[in-house]
């Protein structure tokens, strides 16, 4: 049974240090980029009580020529930009998560994120604006910048935070209007006016 175990530990080892070895010798840029179909980039919901978006999912994919290879560590930037206005100085980060690294031809996903929206913002009531997401942000490696950075299908109206407990969409209707309360988790798109 010892003799079992310490071969275990043996092999566990090797593998460990060879795991190591090969990340060593293994890292080289590629092109990194984010996904471009809506069904892997999008958010479910803006919380104007918490001021969030909730439910964001992405994924960040890698090219190369060997999936042996994976690239430099790199970070991956969430911004917010008005709707008529989108550059690149007129974006504010809300949120960076910084990479280890993707192994060339792979990809990482990224579920059910909370973006805080912020102070640091020049919010305006009423306003639209569009979230994206920005590959290699910090630019840790050359590559082709061309297809970096990408907006979410979803424009967002921002509203002033709601001090009431119910969210902006649960709201009393208007007098012109039904209303029924939902079981459903999920909620009601912000109008667009």
């Amino acid at each position: 049974m010892k003799t079992r175990i310490h071969f275990y530990l043996a092999i566990s080892c090797f593998s460990l240090h060879s795991w190591f070895a090969l990340q060593a010798q293994s890292i080289e840029p590629a092109e990194v980029y984010s996904t471009n179909l809506s069904e892997n980039m999008y958010y479910k919901r803006y919380n104007s009580v918490n001021q969030t978006i909730e439910g964001v999912h992405f994924m960040v994919l890698a090219d190369g020529n060997n999936s042996q290879k994976a690239t430099p560590p790199f970070e991956v930037s969430i911004y917010v930009a008005p709707a008529d206005n989108i550059s690149k100085e007129s974006i504010t980060i809300l949120k960076t998560y910084r990479l280890d690294g993707i192994y060339h031809m792979g990809s990482m996903e990224f579920k059910n994120e909370t973006i805080d929206l912020g102070t640091e913002v020049p919010w305006v009531v009423g306003q639209t604006y569009r979230i994206g997401l920005w590959v290699n942000s910090n630019e840790a490696f050359e590559e082709n910048r061309d297809n970096n950075a990408y907006l979410f299908e979803k424009p967002l109206i921002y509203q002033a935070t709601s001090t009431s407990a119910q969210p902006a969409s649960r709201q009393a209707p208007r007098e012109d209007e039904s209303f029924e309360a939902s079981d459903s988790e999920e909620e009601a798109e912000p109008e667009d006016d």
